[in-house]
């Protein structure tokens, strides 16, 4: 399961998606670093009748920002990098758990179906049991009757199972680059964790550090509209060649564009980055209460789940003792059929229900990881960006 997870982080689907957010942060911080281009000033003047007057002038303008717009973006800019590498994070975090989840279902549906295999087998080994009482001199065709329905009833079921374990198996294999083995550990330490976890909320999950992020960056956004009041001149410079008759005289042109800030000071851009950074950060208190919710209910559930673990384990040894028990008695004539397949029913139920609870046990494991913004595996979480960024 490990070994799978941290392929699926490394070249799985969403390691491309992350690259790519990580990349479009990068992408913000060189486009925030690019100076404005100069411009080239050319221009000439002649009179056509009268008096020969001529003036070229050819140079160079460069406009220079004088409000510090220019240093306020690269911050934002830096800003918007760190939350596309906690996008990314989030993004291979997502992917990793969800994979797990994936993963368990599929080894949680094969170990179903072979349990229910095996309770037809069972169910198909009674008729020998039921002739056996026959050749006795005892009445069995309605008990055979009973156990052919019942066995076939289950066939069913068996088959429901085994289309449930192939579809589990077919989602599971999109997730990868080649067909996986599945393991048949013990199904309680799926999704456990790799060391004991804290069970409180961390405020620095990736989605968390993403809107905060956002956040910086639309307030740092904000201000550099605001220096908007104060504009960006221009500067040129150049030769100036003034020809009167057949004299030319040669000298520099010298020119301040100075924008009138009337009108557009920043306040359309300042008051979309304001309510930018509002949504930002009231999203990254409701995320943190959801985290922190979902962290308390997946506590109060393992406890319960974990015992009740232990509990289905117990049973499923006594429900294989139960098995035996009851074929011996039916063999000695001491419970009827309907007994006998009551119990096999309940003997099959309790093997199940290891199952169920193991996979409401996984599904609570990895909310903790979800809600903590951490496998609590140093591997599986460099490989997922948790500890670093998605390359």
């Amino acid at each position: 399961e490990l070994r799978a997870t941290q392929d699926v982080c490394l070249r799985g689907p969403s390691h491309s998606v992350a690259a790519a957010q990580t990349r479009t942060g990068d992408a913000s911080v060189v486009a925030a670093g690019v100076l404005p281009n100069p411009s080239i000033v050319a221009s000439h003047q002649e009179t056509l009748t009268g008096v020969t007057d001529r003036e070229t002038i050819v140079g160079l303008s460069v406009p220079i920002g004088v409000g510090g717009r220019y240093f306020l973006l690269q911050d934002a800019a830096q800003a918007r990098s760190e939350q596309a590498t906690a996008t990314a994070s989030a993004t291979l975090l997502d992917a990793g758990l969800d994979f797990r989840v994936a993963y368990a279902k599929a080894v949680l549906d094969q170990a179903r179906l072979e349990t229910r295999i095996k309770h037809q087998e069972t169910l198909d080994q009674l008729s020998a049991i039921i002739e056996g009482r026959e050749k006795s001199g005892e009445a069995s065709g309605y008990d055979l009757s009973r156990q052919q329905m019942q066995a076939r009833l289950h066939h069913l079921q068996v088959q429901t199972a085994q289309g449930e374990a192939q579809a589990s198996r077919t989602r599971l294999d999109g997730w990868l680059s080649e067909p996986l083995e599945l393991a048949k550990p013990d199904p309680t330490t799926l999704g456990n964790f790799g060391a004991p976890q804290p069970l409180d909320v961390s405020s620095a999950t990736p989605r968390i550090r993403s809107l905060r992020a956002e956040a910086r960056a639309s307030t740092i956004e904000g201000r550099a509209a605001r220096r908007r009041w104060v504009p960006d001149i221009q500067v040129s410079a150049g030769y100036r060649g003034v020809g009167i008759g057949s004299s030319t005289g040669h000298g520099i042109s010298l020119g301040l564009t100075v924008p009138l800030t009337f009108f557009d000071h920043g306040q359309g851009e300042a008051a979309v980055a304001d309510a930018a950074q509002a949504t930002a950060e009231a999203e990254a208190e409701r995320v943190l209460r959801e985290q922190d919710a979902v962290l308390r209910a997946a506590r109060s559930r393992l406890a319960a789940l974990e015992q009740a673990v232990v509990e289905a384990e117990v049973a499923t040894v006594e429900a294989g003792e139960l098995e035996m028990s009851v074929q011996r008695l039916y063999r000695a004539g001491e419970v009827t059929i309907t007994e006998l397949l009551e119990a096999l029913q309940n003997v099959e139920t309790a093997r199940l229900s290891k199952f169920e609870l193991a996979e409401e046990l996984v599904r609570a494991r990895l909310a903790v990881m979800r809600a903590s913004g951490t496998m609590f595996n140093e591997t599986l979480d460099r490989a997922c960006g948790v500890a670093g960024k998605a390359r």
